[in-house]
């Protein structure tokens, strides 16, 4: 999928052109929100939060999504990374970090370092193949956390699909 094919996560037309470039901000522009702790305490966002959040976004972006656009794409994101992430039989639902999961989009906990000590038992990982992988999870938390999640056979076909 290139930068700026459309991606549909919630399975429902007219929710903004939310490529995967633009989604992409809109999850590191949430995650930063709550690493800032101006939305940390309380384990929401705040109305002045979604302000800030929303007016970065459409300044990143160029496109002048609505406050409901906003919150419609997190709703769906949110479903999708806990049916993706609570399918899992290891999930808990506790996040051990300060991140976008404590404010509903789920336990994002899976940070770079476990993912490449993971790639590192690939024995039979060729450097390119390690690489890509490599040029994938990094800044994204969320690949990374599917990443984790990913049974060892379904891991390696995606990334042979690198």
């Amino acid at each position: 999928m290139g930068q700026n094919d459309v991606m549909e996560v919630s399975g429902e037309n007219g929710d903004g052109p939310w490529t995967t470039r633009n989604e992409k901000i809109f999850i590191q522009l949430m995650d930063e929100e709550v690493k800032s702790n101006k939305s940390g305490e309380t384990g929401t966002f705040t109305r002045e939060a979604w302000k800030r959040i929303r007016s970065e976004l459409i300044r990143l972006t160029g496109y002048s999504y609505t406050k409901e656009q906003v919150i419609n794409k997190y709703n769906a994101l949110r479903m999708l990374f806990n049916k993706l992430h609570c399918s899992h039989p290891d999930c808990s639902g506790v996040s051990g970090s300060r991140s976008i999961g404590e404010v509903g989009i789920g336990p994002l906990t899976a940070g770079m370092k476990e993912c490449q000590a993971l790639l590192n038992t690939m024995d039979d990982l060729d450097e390119d193949s390690y690489n890509k992988v490599l040029e994938k999870l990094h800044g994204d938390v969320l690949w990374r956390q599917m990443f984790m999640d990913m049974p060892e056979k379904r891991r390696i076909a995606w990334i042979k699909k690198l």
